[in-house]
């Protein structure tokens, strides 16, 4: 909106459909809990401060990149209060002090952006599902038996060919 813009209107021709007031403050609002490069695990109570000096209701969104702000995913909308919990072992990085958590702060008009400094998620352990053979299954003595299983890291990304090894406790490696 141009400076010292006093409402916000919505038209169809001529015709006002709806006129939202604009407030002349925007929100104030200031990130703490992410120091500069340290490695975030586990669960972490994200917090901040928000104030608008027109006493207009605040609404936040906080949103996460790995890639020092190259892309960015919404991690929580809509948000009234001023804490999220954030579980870092849902998330990846894609390097050491690569990544970044911003919150947006609105009165529905006027946004405030306040950016973490960066730091690094742990890597997590590789997610693995096994496809086949099903639990349960059984096998006659000699029978061939099919393995299908997939599995994904926040480094590689998918992990294909021999990125996943079959293992028996009585056989060793299999597959």
């Amino acid at each position: 909106l141009p400076v010292g813009a006093t409402k916000l209107q919505f038209r169809q021709g001529a015709k006002v459909l709806k006129e939202l007031a604009v407030s002349p403050n925007k929100p104030v609002v200031a990130l703490s809990g992410i120091t500069a490069g340290t490695t975030m695990t586990g669960t972490t109570k994200l917090t901040w401060t928000a104030t608008d000096a027109d006493g207009d209701a605040l609404h936040t969104v906080v949103e996460y990149s790995p890639d020092n702000g190259t892309t960015w995913d919404v991690l929580e909308e809509d948000l009234t209060a001023k804490t999220a919990d954030i579980d870092w072992s849902e998330l990846s990085g894609a390097g050491a002090n690569k990544s970044l958590v911003r919150i947006l702060v609105t009165d529905g008009i006027n946004t405030t952006i306040a950016t973490s400094p960066a730091f690094t998620v742990a890597t997590s352990k590789p997610e693995v599902f096994i496809d086949e053979p099903q639990a349960n299954d059984t096998f006659e003595k000699g029978e061939d038996i099919l393995f299908d299983g997939e599995g994904f890291d926040d480094l590689d990304g998918e992990l294909v060919g021999g990125s996943i090894k079959w293992e028996s406790d009585k056989d060793g490696v299999i597959g």
